[in-house]
């Protein structure tokens, strides 16, 4: 259930941010399309980590035998929100038609999340392995949200704004 949720989160409504914003000449449009995949991908994000904190305990028994790695699931519920935005961003940067962009972000993060796991196992070992797989996918949105403090993508202040609701329908129609 949590992986269908964050499917929602950000892969699941990408093809129809790519298609919308691709196709839209008006930057009004452009906004609010921005807007109602935000809302979106918040949600369910949220949603995410909500369930990943009150399961956490349960989750680590059930997976790993233990409570002890708790604080795995607490760490990939936090991680939530650099996902959903990171593959968010992403397809914002694939409707431009910025694939060096697009391209610069996946292979820093890909870079970032190996020497990261890397030096978890070597630190941590198998608990440093686990945590280091929780940061991997993480990774690429962090560099995402680093490449928007240029604002030339968008500003969060001109898209944090009530979104359409047959807009956010239409986006979850892509999952």
């Amino acid at each position: 259930a949590i992986a269908i949720v964050s499917m929602f989160a950000g892969g699941g409504i990408t093809n129809g941010v790519i298609k919308l914003l691709a196709s839209s000449d008006s930057i009004k449009s452009k906004e609010e399309t921005i807007s109602a995949a935000l809302a979106i991908c918040l949600t369910f994000c949220g949603i995410v980590a909500i369930l990943l904190c009150i399961g956490a305990k349960d989750l680590s028994k059930f997976i790993f035998g233990s409570a002890a790695y708790k604080g795995v699931f607490l760490f990939l519920a936090a991680s939530q929100i650099f996902i959903g935005l990171g593959n968010l961003i992403l397809a914002i940067f694939s409707s431009r038609g910025e694939i060096w962009t697009f391209t610069k972000i996946n292979i820093y993060g890909t870079l970032a999340g190996l020497f990261v796991l890397v030096l978890m196992i070597y630190i941590g070992e198998f608990n440093g392995a686990v945590y280091g797989l929780v940061f991997f996918p993480a990774a690429a949105g962090f560099f995402s949200l680093w490449n928007l403090r240029t604002g030339r993508v968008f500003r969060f202040s001109r898209v944090w704004i009530y979104p359409d609701r047959q807009l956010i329908f239409l986006l979850l129609s892509y999952s």
